[in-house]
Formats: structure tokens, sequence, C-alpha cells
């Protein structure tokens, strides 16, 4: 078989016509689709990252805030806590004050109720003792017992300061009053003792007062002195409110 060159070459040159239209109108058509669809692929995947990314940063914003506001609602607990912790310490200081004051006021109540009943109970006593006393002492009243009590009377206003006798210097008349009529060397006594106490010579005056029981009562001016049954009962009756 004789090849044909022409042949041969008419069918080189209807291939290259084949693959140039191929390329012109099929291959390329076809690229351009795939470029198109991989740019579209790579759009979607931009847009996709940057979703992505926003939705990172969202959720990171959403985490942040989360732990702030976890954070916030945390000192806002605890101090709400020390609020109330100082507020009942507050209340409590108050109610232990409040307790302290009726606490007082319930001892200084019970005290000044003991108090009185200590007094009244004293005031019971010294007058029933002052009663006793006196109902004792007076069937023992008598002259004698008179004497001896303007003896002892004498004998310690004697010893007395001079402080202690400023009424009986600065008064006037000295009156002297006895339950029982004194014997004449008593009343010399009383006389010469008082006088010199006064350091001077003014009248000296005797009189009887059944109600002194026995003894003495000397009165000059506004100054009084005695030393009788009647006021040392009354002393002793009064001693309480010392």
């Amino acid at each position: 078989m004789e090849l044909d060159w022409t042949t041969v070459a008419l069918e080189i040159i209807n291939f290259i016509i084949l693959v140039w239209l191929l390329k012109r109108f099929l291959y390329r058509p076809v690229l351009n689709i795939v470029e198109q669809r991989q740019a579209n692929i790579k759009a979607s995947l931009d847009q996709a990252r940057d979703a992505q990314e926003q939705a990172d940063v969202l959720k990171r914003q959403y985490t942040e805030r989360l732990q702030t506001w976890e954070q916030e609602k945390q000192e806002a607990r605890h101090k709400l806590q020390e609020e109330l912790a100082r507020e009942k310490a507050g209340k409590l200081e108050s109610l232990r004050m409040r307790l302290d004051k009726e606490v007082d006021k319930a001892r200084a109540a019970r005290e000044s109720q003991n108090q009185q009943w200590r007094r009244e109970t004293a005031e019971q006593a010294l007058q029933m003792g002052a009663g006793f006393a006196s109902a004792l002492l007076r069937p023992l009243a008598d002259p004698h017992l008179e004497e001896r009590l303007v003896n002892l009377f004498c004998e310690r206003v004697s010893a007395w300061p001079p402080e202690r006798l400023s009424g009986l210097r600065n008064g006037g008349n000295i009156e002297i009053s006895t339950a029982y009529p004194l014997q004449e060397h008593a009343q010399h006594r009383l006389r010469e003792t008082l006088q010199a106490l006064a350091t001077d010579h003014r009248p000296v005056l005797f009189q009887q007062d059944t109600s002194l029981l026995a003894g003495i009562r000397i009165a000059s001016g506004g100054w009084t002195l005695g030393l009788n049954l009647a006021d040392e009962l009354r002393g002793f009756a009064e001693s309480h409110h010392e």
C-alpha cells in the first residue's frame, strides 16, 4: 500500500484544526466554568471563615462577658453579705446595749428596793430597839442614875475641843434641864464647869423636864447639848438616817 502524503497532511491539518476548535470552544469555557466555580468556592470558604471568626469573637466576648458578669455577681453577693453582716452586727450591738440598759435599770431598781427595804427594816429595828430600851430603862431611871449621868457629862464636856464648844461660848444664858431636881452640889459643879467652858460668868438657870427620863440637857441660845436617856434613845432610833 502506497502512503499518500497529501492525505496525511490533510489529516494532520484536520487534527490540528480539531484541537484548536476543542481548545477554542470547549476547553476554555469549561476552564472558565471551573475557575468560576473555584472562585465561588473560595468566596464561600472566605465567607465561612469570616463567619467563623465573627462567631469566635462573639463567643469570646460572650464568655468574657459571662465571666465578668459572674465576677460582678460574686462581688455584689460578697458586698451584700458584708452589708448584711454589718447591719446584723449593728442590730445585735444595739440590742445588747438596750439589754444592758434594761439590766442596769433592773439592777438599780432592785438595789433601790433592797436599800429601801434595808432602811425600813433598820428603822423598824431601831424603833423597836429604842422602844425596848426605853421600856427597859424607864423603870431604872431615878435620881441616882441621873447623878451618874451628870458626873459623866461633866467629865466628857471638860475634855471636848474648843470648836465643839463655840456654840456655848457665843450663846446667851445657860439653861440646864434635868428629869429630877438636882442637889446643890451638882448644880454648883455644873455651874462652875459650864461657866469655865464659856469663859464668862453668865447666868445659869436650872429647870426640871421629866421627858428626859434621866440625865441632863444644856441649851444656850441655839446651841443644845445633853446626856440623857430620852435624847440618847431618840438618837439611837434616828441613827439610820445618818
